[in-house]
């Protein structure tokens, strides 16, 4: 008796293909209707659009991993082990360097040295974007883990600085 191994769908395999390039074949189209938008609508009315577009699209996909997840952050103590462990895991570890360089029971800062979507997003000369469609949304992401919850950052890799500091601060209403 021969035991049947399971066939894995040709949409389930294994693309032999590296982060790096996963992500700039990924974000080259998005660039490309990101300023053809521009082009048709004008920058400002463009941009207008693609942020508000990122920031309920990044708002609901936080909600709904938290929720299928079954995470609950009631304090600030359950995000700061909840983002500990965002940044240690494989994809994180993949796709930025991050370390975190001061920690209180009111605050946390992250220090990101390397980030891929900034790489991409200015090899693709779109840093612009890049800031508006994902570092900012940083922003709005932070409350939806606690409405307590507030995000402090000056410098960020998408912009040219040398890092991205992420300060996050519990603040009681």
């Amino acid at each position: 008796m021969t035991s049947k191994s399971a066939k894995i769908h040709k949409f389930d395999k294994k693309l032999d293909i590296t982060y790096g390039q996963y992500i700039k074949d990924s974000m080259g189209g998005e660039v490309d209707l990101q300023r053809e938008l521009e082009r048709v609508l004008g920058k400002e009315k463009a941009h207008t659009l693609l942020k508000e577009w990122a920031e309920k699209r990044a708002v609901k996909l936080v909600k709904e991993y938290l929720e299928d997840s079954g995470i609950s952050i009631s304090n600030f103590e359950e995000f700061k082990n909840y983002m500990g462990k965002m940044w240690v895991s494989e994809h994180t570890l993949q796709t930025h360097t991050c370390e975190t360089i001061n920690s209180s029971s009111d605050s946390v800062t992250y220090k990101v040295t390397e980030c891929i979507w900034a790489n991409m997003m200015r090899e693709l000369d779109a840093a612009d974007l890049g800031l508006l469609t994902m570092c900012n949304i940083d922003f709005v992401t932070a409350s939806v883990y606690h409405t307590n919850i507030k995000l402090i950052r000056e410098k960020t890799l998408m912009n040219g600085d040398n890092c991205c500091d992420f300060k996050y601060v519990w603040k009681q209403e």
